[in-house]
């Protein structure tokens, strides 16, 4: 489930399960949370207990960064 968080301020954030990134990257659940855990790439924006949330703009941003990065790497 996709929700929007809507705060004070203007810009409006996506707030996603790992299901959710799975889904929306169109990658496995291990994948994402290899990520997570083991590449330490994407944080989330709330972790309590076993509830881990994401935003979603902030994964595609630090995912987009990372890609870029291998590719000059790469070269």
């Amino acid at each position: 489930m996709v929700k929007r968080d809507n705060s004070a301020s203007h810009s409006s954030s996506t707030i996603v399960t790992i299901d959710d990134l799975a889904a929306h990257f169109q990658v496995s659940r291990s994948t994402v949370k290899n990520w997570y855990h083991r590449d330490g790439v994407i944080r989330p924006c709330i972790a309590i207990g076993n509830v881990v949330r994401f935003d979603l703009a902030e994964c595609e941003q630090r995912l987009l960064a990372r890609s870029r990065k291998s590719h000059k790497s790469a070269e």
